[in-house]
């Protein structure tokens, strides 16, 4: 495991609730760390805190959502200095030429760009106040043009 995570860390995971997200949730929480977790299926979240009720706050939230990230805000405020956070919330919905559909396209930018920008406006400043604390803090942010190929 990384050096910045050799000792116990409050981080922020989008797209926890499958996946990628999934994966590296149940690894973090192995490893003892406090996690602050979040996507849009709140069933799926709440079972993967299960496995740590003390260390895991799950938070349902669609980076999309201005309203849902406000309330993330709150909660991340509450769970102390950030040192970590892990936007991972996307999509890929393939596109078939056949039956193109510009919506698609908005769709998936919309999700994977503008929502990782609106995730940043909430971590960029939390990373700096821990930063300036001289705690370790690192953004890590997962993403993937995939969906661009046929």
């Amino acid at each position: 495991m990384s050096d910045r995570l050799q000792e116990t860390s409050n981080i922020w995971i989008t797209g926890a609730s499958s996946g990628i997200g999934e994966s590296v949730t149940r690894a973090l929480a192995r490893g003892g760390h406090r996690l602050v977790i979040t996507g849009r299926r709140q069933g799926a979240l709440e079972e993967l805190a299960s496995a740590a009720p003390d260390r895991i706050i799950p938070a349902a939230a669609d980076t999309t959502s201005k309203e849902d990230l406000q309330t993330i805000a709150g909660t991340l405020e509450n769970h102390g200095d950030l040192n970590m956070v892990i936007l991972n919330a996307g999509t890929c919905e393939y596109l078939e030429t056949a039956h193109y559909n510009s919506d698609v396209i908005e769709k998936n930018i919309h999700t994977n760009v503008i929502g990782t920008a609106r995730c940043l406006d909430i971590a960029l400043p939390a990373l700096r106040r821990s930063r300036a604390k001289g705690q370790p803090a690192t953004l890590v942010i997962v993403s993937s043009s995939a969906w661009w190929f046929p």
